[in-house]
């Protein structure tokens, strides 16, 4: 079985409508992750999931980007 690890990074919303930033780890590697609920009668009635590798920036845009706090930003390897 993978060991797994979830950092929330943020959880946003209200009302009905919460997003969560997430980084999951499996045996390891790291996967970022985005949830977006909604919620009616006090459950989730509607989830969507999104997942992404980690990727630098690439040279083009290196100067545009901004680190994340607690995070640094990697040159993408062509």
């Amino acid at each position: 079985m993978a060991e797994r690890h979830f950092t929330v990074l943020r959880i946003q919303g209200e009302g009905s409508l919460w997003v969560s930033e997430c980084i999951i780890s499996y045996d390891g590697a790291p996967s970022f992750s985005v949830s977006i609920m909604e919620f009616a009668d006090g459950r989730v009635s509607h989830e969507t999931q999104y997942f992404a590798d980690p990727f630098g920036a690439p040279d083009a845009r290196i100067t545009l980007a901004e680190p994340m706090p607690g995070r640094e930003i990697r040159r993408q390897h062509s």
